[in-house]
């Protein structure tokens, strides 16, 4: 497994991330289970939304430096955000949330919001409670909103190849790149269900500054994320081109 610095948060974070939503009906049992053993195949990197985070913390607990755990919050409302911050540090045993970030998308909450989002996260992180601030969306508008802003120290993108528009996602990760803005595209579809989960991975291992997310759902799904990061496909211009066709289809 190789490990990069998540630009703007001063971890190394392994190249591939992984999201536990889709284990919502998993037994506890078994995701913690499945979580050791990503663990054990160099994945220090696990993203839930505040729903699911319980299985991260049996999965990890005496281990919290040891994994960089991201958390993502619906919350529309500054009391809300901070209940689940405070819910959040409790299932995890821990003091600390390596990245919480508010997804959204119908705006992005701004210093002067009066939802009060913005500065819930900001007290949060002055409190220590929080390591860094992120952004997620499914909108590409937003996300260029987000960076643009530079209030966030993490956006989260959260498409799929039939949303995915090659062009503007590479000009995106080059400007996080030089915006020294971290980036991770957290891809919506569970590995199972993407027939052209290669051609993909391919594409979104290419840049050392963008983290992709895989969401799986068992540990087939695991076990061909951990083949593909030890024997990463070659990504050449013709698959470029296949992919550009399929966004082209659609």
């Amino acid at each position: 497994m190789e490990y990069v610095l998540l630009s703007n948060t001063n971890c190394m974070v392994s190249r591939t991330a992984l999201s536990i939503d889709s284990l919502e009906n998993y037994p506890l049992e078994d995701g913690v289970a499945l979580m050791r053993k990503a663990y054990d195949g160099g994945v220090n990197f696990y993203h839930s939304s505040s729903q699911h985070k319980e299985i991260l913390g049996y999965a990890f607990h005496g281990m919290r430096k040891e994994v960089f755990i991201s958390i993502e919050s619906l919350a529309s409302d500054s009391l809300t955000l901070q209940q689940e911050i405070i819910a959040t540090l409790d299932s995890l045993n821990s003091s600390y949330i390596d990245v919480f970030s508010v997804q959204n998308n119908n705006f992005v909450p701004k210093k002067d919001s009066t939802d009060g989002l913005y500065t819930a996260l900001l007290a949060a992180k002055a409190d220590e409670n929080v390591k860094s601030i992120g952004f997620s969306t499914k909108k590409f508008d937003l996300a260029k909103e987000a960076l643009e802003s530079k209030l966030y120290d993490v956006i989260f993108l959260e498409t799929s190849i039939k949303s995915l528009d090659v062009k503007e996602t590479i000009n995106f990760i080059k400007n996080c790149k030089n915006n020294d803005i971290g980036l991770v595209i957290n891809y919506e579809i569970p590995v199972s269900e993407e027939l052209e989960f290669p051609l993909v991975f391919g594409f979104l291992r290419k840049s050392e500054n963008l983290i992709p997310m895989w969401k799986i759902k068992n540990q087939e799904d695991l076990q061909q994320v951990l083949y593909f990061e030890s024997n990463p496909p070659e990504f050449t211009d013709k698959d470029l081109e296949e992919i550009e066709k399929k966004q082209d289809s659609n």
